[in-house]
């Protein structure tokens, strides 16, 4: 009797352990196939101040049936002299691209192809890089950061190009400033040098003064003689 009774005691624990083995494989964080490809730079040639792209390509591997969701993909710049978890291992953390709820496909399925743009801003050198991922798991409503690849990148200054925005840019603020420069200088310096000097101002010859115009009474009206009679008289005696 008390060999029945031990088979079902055990098959009872068998059956009430199953669940929690269950769930804690669920809980466990999920296995992805990432391919990772610099579909621009395929020898890991990274241009300072340019977007540098790359993109992943995410798969489940055989037999998983998890339901994951990819949310965004960040990255950072590591120092390549330090250690994980030393101080000054992170140079610089790249801008987060934030997706919508966007499904990763089974395994006999496409893979989900993601594209990051990044831009390094540091003088020609080595570096680190490594990007992750945030997926959330639709059945346990969990959020996993996952590493997707860790890498080395050589950091190189681009081609010049005269056509270059940011070199036309300097150009003008360069001329600019020389104008500005030049302007300065032939004000306070040179301008009373080449200023030219004012024509002397000629004197007009006085006229002489034109002589009166004779006095003519022609122009007179003619004036009545008055005589009184007594001058009459006495001019016409003085005749006899």
């Amino acid at each position: 009797m008390r060999l029945p009774a031990l088979l079902c005691a055990a098959a009872t624990a068998l059956l009430g352990l199953a669940p929690g083995a269950h769930a804690a494989a669920g809980d466990e964080a999920p296995a992805l196939n990432v391919i990772t490809t610099f579909p621009d730079n395929p020898f890991s040639l990274v241009q300072n101040g340019r977007p540098n792209r790359v993109v992943f390509s995410f798969s489940h591997p055989p037999g998983a049936d998890r339901a994951l969701v990819l949310e965004e993909i960040t990255g950072a710049f590591l120092n390549p002299a330090k250690r994980d978890g030393q101080r000054g291992r992170v140079l610089r953390n790249m801008t987060t691209t934030r997706l919508k709820d966007v499904p990763i496909a089974s395994a006999a399925a496409q893979p989900l192809q993601v594209p990051f743009d990044f831009y390094p801003e540091f003088k020609p050198q080595s570096l680190d890089v490594e990007f992750r991922a945030k997926v959330l798991d639709q059945g346990n409503t969990r959020r996993y950061n996952l590493p997707v690849y860790r890498g080395t990148v050589v950091v190189e200054e681009p081609a010049p190009s005269f056509f270059d925005l940011q070199l036309l840019s300097v150009y003008v603020v360069m001329t600019t400033a020389l104008a500005g420069i030049a302007y300065v200088v032939y004000t306070q310096y040179l301008a009373a040098y080449v200023r030219p000097k004012a024509p002397a101002k000629r004197t007009q010859p006085t006229q002489p003064a034109k002589p009166a115009a004779a006095h003519h009474d022609e122009w007179l009206p003619p004036q009545p003689t008055v005589r009184t009679r007594r001058q009459a008289a006495a001019a016409a005696s003085r005749r006899k």
